[in-house]
C-alpha cells in the first residue's frame, strides 16, 4: 500500500552559506563522500557503476546499509548541516565503526557530478524515494526551509534494508569520475577492510589497486597446503590502509597485518618497509595452523614455522628492486643537473662528489619532490666549497681509528661532513631571518629585493625545481624589456628574474613592492611579458610576487601556469625547508 506523496521541507542550519559553498576538488572525491555515507549506515556491501565518458547513462551508488525510514529522511537527511555525532554518536551502531559523516552535506555531493539526484532508500518495510535537482536548488540559494521536495512512501512485504543513489543529468562540463583513479581513492581508505566490499563497474577493490611495484609468489607448505604471496610496494604518495601483510586461510583474514620482522631492520628504510601492503593467501585442508580466536597463526605450526623463514627473505628482496627501481629513476631525472653542477669541479673531485650523490639518493628517494630537491640543492652547493674538500682529504689521509671511526660515521650518514652542511643551512636561515625584516619594512623597493632573490635563488626551490640562473636567456629578457621600457617609460621597467631548472622549463617571477597587493591588472602583465618572450624560450611559468593577492582575488581562477604568492607565503616555505634539513641531517646535537 502506498501513501499519497508529500512534500518536506529542508531544516536549515545557521551554516547554510558554507554548505552550498561546499565544493569537490575531483568528480572522484565528491563520489567517495556517497561511499563514506555507506560506510556510516553500516552497509557490507557497496556497489557503483560508472558510465562511459560523454554518455546519458547514470552514475548509481548502491548499498545494503541500515537505509532509513520516513521519519528518519524527514528528520535526518532533511537537517541540513546536522552533527551526526550528536544524534547518533561516534561510531556506527551495528559494526562499531568510526562514523565519517560530522558536516551533514554529504548528501550534496552527488549534486557536484549531476543536476539530478534520486535517493531510494529502503528500511522497515518502507521505501523511500526522493529527487533533489541542483539547478531548482540553486534559485532557491538562501532560502532553502521553504523550498519542497516531493517524497513518495511505499509499503513493502520485504525486510530489505538499503539505500541506492542515481545520479542523471551529469555536467558535460567536468570529467567523467575514472572508474581507475576512483578505485585508487577508495582502495586506500577501504581496501583492507574484510566487513566492507567495494565494487567498481562488477570489480571489488583490493589492495593490489594500490599504485605500485608488483610481486608474487608461490610456496609449498610442509603440510601440502600452498601460500601465495602477493605484495605491492606502494608509490610514496597518500595513506596506505593497515601496511604489511595480512595472513588469509582458506580466504578469512587471520590476525592483524605484519611486515614480518622488517620493520626494524637495519638496512632498509623504514619508510620503504612501511609502503609494503599485501597478501598471504594460505590454501590448507584443515586450519590447524590457526589459533582458535582466528588472532593468528601458531607459532609451532610447521607451515607457521615455513612462512617465517620464507616470507621476510620475499619481502627483503622484493623492497631492494623496487628501492633499486626508484633510486634510477630519482637519478634519471636529476642526471641533466647533476652533470652540469659536476662539470663545474676539477676533475679528480668529479667521481667522488657521484658516489656521494648516489647514496644521497638511496637515502632520501623516498622523501616527496619537495624535499628531495631541497636537499640535492644543498648537497651540490657544498660539493662546490673548498672546506668541503678539505675535510675530505684529512679523512681520507688520516690513519687514527678513531677518526676512522668518524669517518664511517659520517659516511653511513650519506655525507662526509654534516657540519659544513649544517653550517651553510644556517646561512640561509639567517639570510631569511634579513629578508623578512626587509619585506616588512613599506620603504623596501623592488629593486632591492629584486637584488637578494636573484643572488640566492634557492628560495624559489620549493616551486618544485632546483633552479638555475642562465645568462643567455637573461639576455634575451634584458635586451626584451631594455626595448620595451625606454625613454619616459624607463623607471616603469618591471623587476624580472629570470630561472630555469633541470627538465629546461623557465620561471619568469616578476617582483613587485613588498607593501603592494597583487591584482588582475598585474597578472595580466605578466601574461603579456609571456606571450613576447614565448618565441625565444618555451614552457614559461609565472610567477607574481607581493604583499599578497588584492581582495577579491580567487586563487582558483588563476591562469595555467601563473601562481601568486605573497613574499611572507615564500619565506615561510624556504623556512620549513631548511628547518627539515637541519633536522634530518641531525646538526643540532653537533653545532648547538
Amino acid at each position: 500500500m502506498s501513501e499519497a506523496p508529500r512534500t518536506i521541507t529542508f531544516q536549515v542550519s545557521p551554516r547554510l552559506t558554507e554548505i552550498l559553498g561546499e565544493n569537490y576538488r575531483s568528480t572522484e572525491v565528491a563520489l567517495k563522500e556517497l561511499i563514506d555515507n555507506a560506510w556510516d549506515a553500516d552497509a557490507s556491501e557497496v556497489r557503483i557503476i560508472l558510465p562511459a565518458p560523454m554518455t546519458t547513462e547514470p552514475i548509481i551508488v548502491s548499498d545494503n546499509g541500515s537505509g532509513m525510514k520516513p521519519t528518519e529522511v524527514e528528520q535526518e537527511y532533511f537537517s541540513v548541516a546536522r552533527d551526526r555525532s550528536i544524534s547518533k554518536g561516534e561510531t556506527t551502531q551495528r559494526y562499531r565503526r568510526k562514523a565519517k559523516g560530522r558536516k551533514g552535506i554529504g548528501k550534496f555531493a552527488g549534486l557536484m557530478i549531476a543536476d539530478c539526484m534520486e535517493v531510494k532508500t529502503l528500511a522497515e518495510k518502507s521505501r523511500t524515494i526522493l529527487q533533489l535537482r541542483r539547478s531548482d536548488l540553486l534559485k532557491h540559494k538562501g532560502d532553502l526551509e521553504n523550498y519542497p521536495v516531493a517524497v513518495a512512501v511505499d509499503e513493502m512485504d520485504s525486510l530489505e534494508k538499503g539505500t541506492t543513489i542515481t545520479l542523471t543529468d551529469l555536467h558535460q562540463n567536468l570529467q567523467f569520475p575514472n572508474p581507475a583513479k576512483l578505485r585508487v581513492l577508495l582502495v586506500r581508505e577501504y581496501g583492507r577492510e574484510e566487513d566492507f566490499k567495494v565494487f567498481v563497474n562488477g570489480e571489488q577493490i583490493t589492495f593490489f589497486d594500490i599504485p605500485g611495484e608488483k610481486f608474487e609468489h608461490s610456496v609449498d607448505l610442509p603440510s601440502g597446503g600452498k601460500a601465495t604471496i602477493k605484495l605491492t610496494i606502494a608509490e610514496g604518495k597518500g595513506k596506505i590502509p593497515q601496511p604489511g601483510l595480512t595472513v588469509r586461510v582458506n580466504g578469512k583474514i587471520c590476525g592483524p597485518s605484519s611486515h614480518f620482522g622488517l620493520e626494524t631492520d637495519e638496512i632498509l628504510p623504514k619508510k620503504l618497509v612501511e609502503r609494503a601492503v599485501g597478501e598471504i593467501e594460505i590454501e590448507a585442508d584443515d586450519e590447524s595452523l590457526v589459533t582458535a580466536d582466528w588472532g593468528g597463526l601458531i607459532e609451532s605450526n610447521n607451515d607457521t614455522v615455513a612462512l617465517n623463514q620464507i616470507v621476510p627473505e620475499f619481502l627483503r628482496t622484493d623492497l631492494e628492486v623496487a628501492r633499486t627501481k626508484e633510486v634510477n629513476l630519482a637519478k634519471a631525472r636529476y642526471q641533466r643537473l647533476l652533470n652540469k653542477r659536476l662539470e663545474k669541479l676539477p676533475e679528480y673531485r668529479r667521481e667522488f662528489a657521484r658516489k656521494r650523490l648516489g647514496r644521497v639518493f638511496e637515502m632520501f628517494f623516498q622523501e616527496n619532490e619537495e624535499r628531495f630537491d631541497s636537499i640535492i640543492g644543498v648537497v651540490l652547493d657544498t660539493f662546490e666549497k673548498d672546506e668541503y674538500w678539505a675535510v675530505v682529504e684529512k679523512l681520507n689521509e688520516a690513519k687514527d681509528s678513531h677518526v676512522s671511526d668518524l669517518a664511517d660515521t659520517l659516511i653511513e650518514f650519506g655525507l662526509i661532513d654534516t657540519g659544513v652542511i649544517g653550517r651553510q643551512a644556517r646561512a640561509r636561515l639567517d639570510v631569511l631571518e634579513h629578508l623578512t625584516k626587509l619585506i616588512g619594512d613599506d620603504s623596501t623597493t623592488e629593486q632591492t629585493i629584486h637584488s637578494i632573490l636573484d643572488a640566492n635563488l634557492w628560495i624559489f626551490d620549493d616551486t618544485g625545481r632546483l633552479l638555475s640562473s642562465n645568462e643567455g636567456i637573461r639576455t634575451i629578457v634584458d635586451s626584451y624589456l631594455n626595448n620595451k621600457y625606454k625613454g619616459k617609460r624607463a623607471n616603469k621597467r618591471p623587476d624580472i628574474i629570470i630561472a630555469h631548472d633541470f627538465q629546461s622549463r623557465h620561471l619568469i617571477i616578476e617582483l613587485k613592492r613588498p607593501s603592494l597587493f597583487v591584482t588582475r591588472d598585474h597578472e595580466s602583465q605578466a601574461l603579456k611579458y609571456r606571450d613576447d618572450l614565448q618565441p625565444q624560450m618555451e614552457k614559461i611559468d609565472i610567477l607574481i610576487l607581493g604583499k599578497g593577492r588584492a581582495k577579491g582575488i580567487d586563487a582558483r581562477n588563476e591562469r595555467d601556469g601563473v601562481e601568486v604568492w605573497s613574499y611572507a607565503e615564500l619565506l615561510t616555505k624556504a623556512r620549513r625547508r631548511i628547518e627539515w634539513i637541519i633536522n634530518e641531517l641531525k646538526v643540532d646535537r653537533i653545532y648547538q
